[in-house]
């Protein structure tokens, strides 16, 4: 696509996230939630006032069609998607 339509695109893109995000990502918003959440990541993992964690990896997939092909071409030259987590409590 040329920089123009993405561009435009984005915009619609971001508006059906916002839509359909709050049936999939919520965060607590209750105090004694949050002080639970944040108690529990305490205990397993020594780390002060989290309630949440997001991390990333690279999951290696079949070379899909030619024409694009380069699209999913990571940095260390193998075809992968890049694929995230967010966790809310542990």
């Amino acid at each position: 696509m040329c920089q123009s339509s993405i561009s435009g695109a984005i915009p619609q893109i971001i508006h059906a996230l916002n839509a359909i995000m709050p049936q999939w990502i919520t965060f607590p918003t209750e105090h004694d939630e949050i002080q639970t959440i944040q108690q529990t990541y305490f205990i397993h993992t020594n780390f002060p006032g989290v309630i949440g964690a997001i991390d990333g990896t690279h999951v290696a997939i079949w070379p899909p069609e030619k024409n694009r092909e380069h699209l999913y071409i990571n940095r260390k030259l193998y075809h992968s998607l890049n694929v995230m987590i967010v966790s809310k409590n542990y």
